[in-house]
């Protein structure tokens, strides 16, 4: 319906921004690569009916280095995020990150990995968050593809590639799969650094609801299984038997 300002608190968009222009500035002094954005973040959350507010950005991280320990290699990723929040209480209620490895070779990007991390709403047999290989690369309108100066043609992904394998993880949402990317290709000490701005900025982001999961771990915290991501089964088993 709407988008720019008065969606959310600014402190709460203007959170988005800042996270990225942190990663920026690290990547730089790290010798890691570039950025790009399609616009700013703070353009692109809308309001929706019913007081949701949808979120949806790319992002292009340009010529980064396959690893923080060398910078030999080259890798460019693409990062598209797709989140629901609840206006009211700025409860993030979904949230899709979909990151994409290209090898790029002249005027053709060659996927070398697709994984989108998913959280939702509670559903049976599917855990509260996690992740998905596919090879299936992200499909970038011509608006949003000239701004991210990702001007390459995909090639033909050749490998089948079985989508249906669900992996638990942790929290992978939008700052969680920044700071993940921050470990694998800035390396010390610029890492440590991001990962201290990116503790104080997540905690005025939209968090995710799953107290169930919350629950199971403060209830059995000797272990960190794959079980406490599907807690919100638990009662419906147990009123079966």
């Amino acid at each position: 319906m709407t988008g720019g300002g008065g969606i959310l608190p600014y402190e709460v968009m203007n959170a988005y921004e800042r996270l990225v222009t942190a990663l920026e500035d690290a990547s730089c002094r790290a010798n890691c690569g570039t950025i790009k954005c399609t616009e700013p973040l703070l353009a692109r959350f809308r309001l929706e009916q019913g007081g949701l507010v949808i979120f949806d950005g790319c992002l292009h991280l340009i010529e980064w280095k396959a690893r923080g320990s060398s910078a030999k290699k080259r890798v460019n990723i693409l990062i598209h995020i797709q989140e629901l929040i609840r206006r009211s209480d700025r409860v993030l209620l979904r949230s899709t990150v979909r990151v994409c490895y290209f090898n790029i070779e002249q005027t053709t990007a060659t996927l070398l990995l697709s994984v989108h991390f998913d959280y939702g709403p509670e559903q049976d047999a599917h855990p509260v968050f996690h992740a998905q290989v596919s090879n299936q690369p992200i499909e970038l309108p011509a608006k949003d593809a000239e701004g991210l100066e990702f001007q390459f043609a995909p090639a033909p992904s050749d490998p089948v590639c079985f989508n249906n394998a669900r992996i638990p993880t942790a929290d992978m949402t939008f700052p969680s799969v920044l700071l993940c990317l921050a470990a694998d290709h800035l390396g010390q000490p610029f890492f440590s650094e991001f990962m201290e701005q990116i503790r104080d900025l997540q905690g005025k982001m939209p968090l995710a609801g799953f107290e169930k999961l919350k629950g199971s771990i403060a209830s059995e915290p000797n272990h960190l299984r794959s079980s406490h991501w599907f807690a919100h089964m638990l009662k419906p088993l147990q009123e079966t038997n």
